[in-house]
């Protein structure tokens, strides 16, 4: 690597909420005159437009700004890079080349922020500080929730176009409060069979959150918590559903089951037949965030379902 990146903030960073927070790289070499650093970060976890950076217009949104201790003040540009983005200097879309310096954990749909230094050198070892945000509006990084949402750097310490990695950052995102919870049950059951509930709760950006505390659920028509098991049991056939309920803090609501009268022929499996983690061609989120989102949040989140009064 030829430099370090390390990202600061006073406070928490929470999905789909404006943030300010620094970005602090140090070269292990000189920069020279011509010189230029780019910070890439991924943009698919919010809208593109929403999501992308600016540094003309210091009271609004998304504003970035840099300093260093020696008030050396690079000239910034910001753009956006999509994996079919091509320049005019090159027959590659321009994310071929942070495949090539970063390897393929690397995102191809970034925002970019370039520092060039025209009039003087960036000398070994000084920080150079990004501000994100650093008014009431902030800065709208992502509206997904990520436990290592990585920002890279890439340096081209001469200006000749050697471009050498420059260091990886990673800031965990939260998600926000929770604003909704779905429950989720068999899609095709029959008439006392025991099934269980998957509780998840959610906020405004589909996010999974950890609620310690869940309201208790209202009643179904013809479903039953089994005492013991805390399983539900269906006892009566036809669509059953609970009906969404919102008391001003939390939407609940859950997917529709069709309880027959006898064991179903064919039953309905859901599943996600195809994506991509940070080990291939431009995913985000590791394998073990990939595997975790399906499994916890999605998938086997067993819990009992809380009795009504």
């Amino acid at each position: 690597m030829a430099g370090t990146i390390y990202v600061e903030s006073e406070t928490p960073l929470i999905a789909a909420q404006p943030v300010s927070f620094r970005v602090i790289f140090k070269s292990d070499q000189t920069v020279k005159i011509g010189g230029r650093l780019r910070l890439i970060y991924d943009y698919r976890g919010s809208d593109r437009q929403e999501s992308s950076g600016q540094i003309t217009t210091p009271t609004e949104a998304n504003y970035i700004s840099c300093d260093s201790t020696s008030g050396l003040l690079p000239d910034l540009r910001t753009y956006s890079v999509t994996h079919s983005y091509k320049p005019l200097w090159s027959e590659e879309p321009e994310c071929f080349l942070w495949l090539k310096v970063l390897g393929p954990e690397v995102s191809l749909n970034c925002h970019v922020v370039e520092a060039a230094f025209a009039k003087s050198d960036l000398p070994a070892g000084e920080p150079l500080t990004f501000n994100f945000g650093g008014n009431e509006n902030g800065y709208l990084l992502s509206c997904k929730s990520y436990e290592a949402y990585p920002i890279w750097a890439i340096l081209d310490p001469t200006g000749n176009g050697s471009w050498q990695a420059a260091g990886q950052a990673a800031v965990q995102i939260k998600p926000g409060v929770p604003s909704h919870i779905i429950v989720t049950f068999a899609s095709i059951t029959f008439v006392g069979e025991e099934t269980t509930a998957h509780i998840q709760a959610f906020d405004r950006s589909f996010n999974g959150v950890a609620a310690h505390t869940l309201p208790q659920l209202p009643a179904i028509p013809g479903v039953e918590v089994v005492q013991d098991t805390g399983r539900l049991r269906f006892t009566t056939a036809g669509g059953k559903h609970l009906e969404p309920v919102n008391d001003s803090t939390l939407l609940i609501e859950s997917n529709p089951s069709l309880v027959l009268e006898t064991f179903p022929e064919n039953r309905l499996f859901w599943g996600d037949i195809h994506g991509h983690a940070n080990v291939c061609d431009g995913g985000v989120r590791s394998p073990d965030e990939y595997f975790s989102w399906g499994r916890d949040t999605l998938g086997n989140f067993w819990q009992k379902l809380p009795r009504t009064a």
